[in-house]
């Protein structure tokens, strides 16, 4: 059985939502959807705090993860 909890799509700089990504959380039943930003700068915010597709800095997602 495989439980998929997260899902997340990697960009360099690019912040636009991809309407791809809700797709691929509603098909795989994700309670997380991620845009991960590499460029971004981090902030102080909880990440798994939502539940819908969600633009958010690599750094502040990866530091989460701990």
């Amino acid at each position: 059985m495989v439980l998929t909890i997260l899902r997340h799509s990697v960009k360099r700089s690019a912040t636009a939502l991809s309407p791809a990504l809700s797709h691929f959380q509603k098909a795989t039943g994700a309670p997380h959807a991620f845009h991960a930003v590499l460029e971004a700068d981090p902030v102080r915010a909880d990440c798994f705090s939502r539940r819908d597709p969600a633009v958010v800095p690599a750094r502040t997602l990866l530091a989460q993860l701990l």
